[in-house]
């Protein structure tokens, strides 16, 4: 019985390799100029996002939403009982 496994997993792993070497041999040398654009042009998008002045630094709220001037678990001002 364990011979038969052992042949039974030699056999699978031979044909894993062969069909990962076919993959392999499809794939062009170098990847498209578009991925480097969109890799270019999204690092640019976030440099402009980093330089534009901001009135209030915004953090996450309670539902995940982004509230003005508040950070995670304050609350909003109370108003004054007088």
């Amino acid at each position: 019985m364990g011979l038969f496994i052992i042949v039974l997993m030699s056999v699978a792993t031979v044909l894993l390799i062969r069909n990962m070497n076919k993959r392999i041999r499809h794939l062009p040398d170098t990847f498209g100029d578009a991925d480097v654009a969109q890799r270019d042009a999204e690092i640019a998008r976030l440099d402009a996002d980093l330089r534009l002045p901001a009135a209030e630094p915004l953090h996450p709220g309670k539902d995940g939403g982004e509230t003005p001037g508040r950070g995670a678990g304050q609350h909003p001002p109370t108003p004054d009982p007088s």
